[in-house]
Order: C-alpha cells, then sequence, then structure tokens
C-alpha cells in the first residue's frame, strides 16, 4: 500500500482543529458500541486481515486489533494520521492513504470497514468497486453513514425559539456539507448497490442517538466551521445563543445506518 503526501482533503470537517479530540471522544461514545456489535455479529476473530479506512481517532481500529489479536492486523488508513500515530499496539499499522487512488492490495482482508467516509469522497461507487478485489473471497464490507433523509432538523417537532434556532443552524451546516460535494443520499442506495456487484448476505440497521455526547459533538463541529456559517447567513449572535443553549436542548444526530455485506466465495 502506497503513501502519499499530506495534502487538504477538501471536508469540511478535517483533522487539523483543536475540536478535534472533542469531535473523537464524542462519535466514540455515540458509536463505537453499535460498530463493535455490527463486527462481532459477522464474527471478527483472531487472525483476520482487517482494513480500517478514514480511521480518524483510531478508536475502532484499536478496537479490531484486539479482537484479531497478535495473529491478526489490521491497517488503518486517513489522509491526515497525526491522531492514529498516537495508538501504540504491535499489529496495528497506520498508512497515509488515498482511498480515491492509491493501490489496495488483491485477495488480502477479511474485514474492510468505513465509518462516516463514504459520502465525503467525489465517487464512492468507484471506491466500492476497488475494494472488492481487495477482499478475500467471502469477506465482509461494512460502511457506516448519516442518513439526513430520516431526521427533519435536530429537534424534530420544534417547539421552542430555541429549537427553531437549533435546526436554522443545523440546516445551514448540512447546506455547508453539501457544498463539499458529500453525496447524502448515498446510505439509502448502498444495499441496492451491493447487492448489484455481487454481495451475499446484504443487512442494513439503523439507530438514532441522543444525549450529552450528542451536545459535545455539535459544539465540536459548529465551533470548527464557525467562520464558514457565518460567511453562509448565520449571525455570530445566532451562533453563541445556540452554543449556550445547547446543554438544555433534546438534540439528534442524523440516522447512523450500518450496511453490512459479504463477498461472495471464488
Amino acid at each position: 500500500m502506497t503513501t502519499i503526501t499530506a495534502a487538504s482533503s477538501g471536508y469540511l470537517l478535517d483533522n487539523a482543529g483543536d475540536q478535534v479530540p472533542d469531535r473523537w471522544t464524542a462519535l466514540a461514545a455515540l458509536f463505537d458500541e453499535p460498530t463493535f456489535r455490527r463486527l462481532r455479529e459477522i464474527g471478527i476473530r483472531p487472525g483476520w486481515d482487517c482494513l480500517e479506512i478514514g480511521a480518524g481517532g483510531g478508536s475502532v481500529a484499536r478496537w479490531i486489533a484486539e479482537q484479531v489479536g497478535p495473529r491478526g492486523v489490521v491497517t488503518a488508513t486517513d489522509l491526515d494520521t497525526r491522531w492514529l500515530e498516537q495508538q501504540q499496539l504491535p499489529n496495528l499499522n497506520v498508512v497515509q492513504h488515498d482511498i480515491t487512488r492509491d493501490r489496495l492490495p488483491v485477495h488480502t482482508y477479511h474485514l474492510a470497514h468505513s465509518r462516516l467516509v463514504l459520502t465525503h469522497l467525489p465517487e464512492p461507487e468507484a471506491v466500492i468497486d476497488r475494494l472488492i478485489p481487495a477482499l478475500r473471497p467471502g469477506g465482509w464490507l461494512v460502511l457506516e453513514q448519516f442518513d439526513t433523509s430520516y431526521l427533519d432538523g435536530a429537534c424534530p417537532r420544534p417547539r421552542t425559539a430555541a429549537e427553531h434556532r437549533a435546526n436554522h443552524i443545523r440546516e445551514a451546516f448540512t447546506q455547508l456539507l453539501e457544498k463539499r460535494g458529500p453525496d447524502l443520499a448515498l446510505p439509502s442506495r448502498l444495499p441496492g448497490l451491493l447487492s448489484a456487484r455481487g454481495f451475499e448476505a446484504v443487512e442494513v440497521r439503523g439507530s438514532f442517538e441522543s444525549g450529552p455526547a450528542v451536545r459535545r459533538l455539535e459544539r465540536a463541529n459548529l465551533e470548527q466551521v464557525r467562520d464558514d456559517l457565518i460567511a453562509h447567513g448565520i449571525t455570530s449572535e445566532e451562533l453563541e445563543a445556540h452554543l449556550a443553549e445547547l446543554p438544555r436542548l433534546p438534540l439528534l444526530m442524523p440516522m447512523m445506518v450500518s450496511v453490512v455485506a459479504r463477498k461472495w466465495p471464488s
């Protein structure tokens, strides 16, 4: 697998901001256990060779490395590996890698997993096509993404001015994401895309999350893109009022959709 030089990914939420550690902590608190449950269900076991794409803060890569043990190996990739490099496990290899263009080995991985990566890529279907030959026959592909179509705003059925303001700011944040090119409709298409490519046992799970970690994630995201939001039309006063109100808001994250599929045996 080749490495690349550091470059800007074009993501709205890159790995360089001061708020990034809070984002990793919140994402792990919200979604690691559901992710681990999916991976247990497919039968992850010692000795597996695994690929973690866009590994971010490394909590999932670290857990997978613990499951596959010393006879297994995990390759954790990202465009910016500064947070991954803090992980110290003998069977965890950290690689700076662009999944849209850098080479992957053939018939290598028992498991390839990504969370909150695919929709941000310019040609996600092409990435799926690149992952297929990298999987062993019978290998598993687990793709997890937010699906915004199931939730109307951060506060469904808003009643107060603060809840309406939260929805207005979440809408502006989503529009900023869309301007960067993400395919936010991709999660609903993934089962069909994988079935059409011959994957077996395609299964879909979805869940909503609320609570303190959602508010922590909301704060980290909005603080990181503060200037972009203000340029997009959100006033500084609106944003400060929203951040002050966060502890009292019944915020929800969009639905996290997990698509699990098994590559056909040879």
